[in-house]
């Protein structure tokens, strides 16, 4: 084999596997992204995360209730994105998937029902505020009207 060929399919190979190797690292045993996190969390985490990601453009509150509920209290800075939209799948999928998002209704049932459509859409980062808005303002926690 002239020199030339084996230095060109040599270099092939070294990229081909340089590639491979960074990409490795961004799956997990079971070809899930890395840090693909969907959980639930307690009012007082979720305030935390609030708290600590509020000038980041990459985080989003996400009320999935209606409109009329929407209007009588939500946490600052949430926005609208009513469950029973009928666009809802297709609002989901233009939102940006690698970014952070807390997903509240008023007793957790809902939120549930939209994170997991955020999920099968390939979502990264989403939080599920548990029990909802009941337990949030149970806890003291403000809301904005």
């Amino acid at each position: 084999m002239p020199m030339h060929i084996f230095k060109k399919e040599m270099n092939s190979l070294v990229l081909a596997l340089f590639f491979v190797l960074l990409a490795q690292p961004a799956f997990s045993q079971n070809n899930q992204p890395e840090g693909k996190l969907m959980s639930k969390i307690t009012p007082a985490q979720a305030a935390e995360i609030i708290e600590r990601h509020h000038d980041d453009p990459r985080f989003f509150i996400l009320d999935v209730r209606t409109l009329a509920e929407y209007e009588q209290g939500h946490i600052a800075g949430a926005k609208l994105m009513d469950s029973a939209n009928p666009a809802l799948e297709q609002e989901l999928a233009k939102l940006e998937r690698n970014a952070m998002y807390i997903v509240y209704c008023r007793s957790g049932r809902r939120s549930a029902q939209v994170v997991e459509k955020m999920q099968n859409l390939g979502f990264f980062s989403v939080y599920d505020l548990e029990n909802g808005l009941a337990q949030w303002s149970k806890e003291g926690f403000a809301l904005e009207k």
